[in-house]
């Protein structure tokens, strides 16, 4: 027997087989790993409540978000690994909007449906009713604006108020159009506002006089104009706004003045909010009654991202700026999940 020889044929397949699993090793991604990429993931553990209705993320901490439901706030301070009620000292529960002082975020004012604005001075572990000067207590949306300084504002069923002592006291800006969805701030100090069944409107003089900014926006087989639910103005071209509708996204590119249909086959979609990717402009995401839907490239054509939602009613949707290959959504049942892209 030629031991020399089999000795040598050992050591090839030896060094083929080490071969092969390196290669392995080095060529396909594990498993799990590809999983958790491009995939939504449930992360709501200790959320008790399932029906979220808005998410806002900490501006100096992206660690940080808060999310409202029906049943009160939940506040997440490692990236929604788990979730904590704050929201015990709460009267009225059912959360529609919540807005962060972009320098001091310990401030926070939440909108509430029936229970006005609550406040909070710690980071949420304690809210206070915040409804002196605010006459309607049914709350669409709340934001943070800088209107001449940093303001805020409440979008409510009577119209708009704004308060310049960080969401302590309101003043009702009497002429404003009503039911009030949404507000943002155009070139110039233009506040836009959007109205339930009415489209766009925008003052130039603080919200003593409005003008109608909708043509493009009237449904005829409907006779009414959309009701916008969200605005979202490009950061380097003021002349292009998109906004979500329950009919669908529109877009302008010369300042309000038009608006054109921008979403081909979700035409008819609820759109309950869009978000805009600061660092690429032309990347959006969109949060409707059928999932979550994509475009890069300027809501010329739009993607549907759907794969692992458990309920594809998305309610709400907020994007890591700092790393925005993050995404988080809030869905009517199904509680929160994240999205972290390659």
């Amino acid at each position: 027997m030629n031991f020399d020889r089999d000795s040598k044929i050992k050591s090839k397949y030896i060094i083929l087989l080490l071969s092969t699993l390196w290669f392995l090793s080095c060529n396909h991604k594990n498993p799990t790993q590809n999983q958790s990429l491009n995939t939504w993931i449930s992360v709501s553990q200790g959320l008790t409540c399932k029906e979220v209705q808005c998410l806002a993320i900490d501006p100096l901490d992206h660690n940080i978000l808060y999310a409202g439901t029906k049943q009160g706030i939940f506040k997440t301070t490692n990236a929604a690994k788990n979730w904590q009620n704050q929201s015990v000292n709460m009267t009225k529960k059912d959360i529609k909007s919540i807005a962060i002082h972009p320098l001091k975020s310990n401030i926070i004012i939440a909108g509430t449906w029936g229970g006005g604005i609550f406040k909070s001075i710690d980071s949420g572990s304690n809210w206070t009713v915040a409804n002196s000067g605010l006459t309607n207590p049914l709350v669409y949306y709340v934001s943070t604006l800088n209107l001449d300084s940093l303001c805020f504002f409440s979008c409510t069923m009577a119209g708009l108020f704004i308060s310049k002592d960080e969401g302590t006291s309101w003043k009702f800006l009497e002429n404003s159009p009503y039911p009030a969805t949404y507000v943002a701030i155009l070139k110039q100090n233009e506040l836009l506002v959007g109205v339930k069944s009415n489209g766009i409107f925008s003052s130039r003089d603080n919200g003593l006089t409005w003008y109608r900014r909708s043509n493009g926006l009237f449904l005829s087989f409907e006779n009414r104009y959309v009701s916008p639910t969200s605005i979202i103005a490009h950061p380097e071209d003021e002349n292009i706004l998109y906004i979500s509708t329950d009919r669908g996204i529109y877009k302008t590119i010369d300042g309000a003045e038009n608006w054109l249909l921008f979403s081909d086959h979700i035409a008819n979609a609820e759109v309950n909010q869009l978000v805009l990717d600061i660092a690429n402009p032309s990347k959006l995401y969109a949060a409707t009654n059928r999932g979550v839907y994509k475009t890069s490239n300027g809501a010329q054509n739009w993607e549907l991202l759907n794969n692992g939602i458990a309920s594809a009613d998305v309610q709400s949707i907020a994007l890591d700026q700092k790393n925005p290959n993050i995404v988080y959504i809030g869905t009517l049942n199904g509680g929160v999940f994240k999205l972290i892209q390659d």
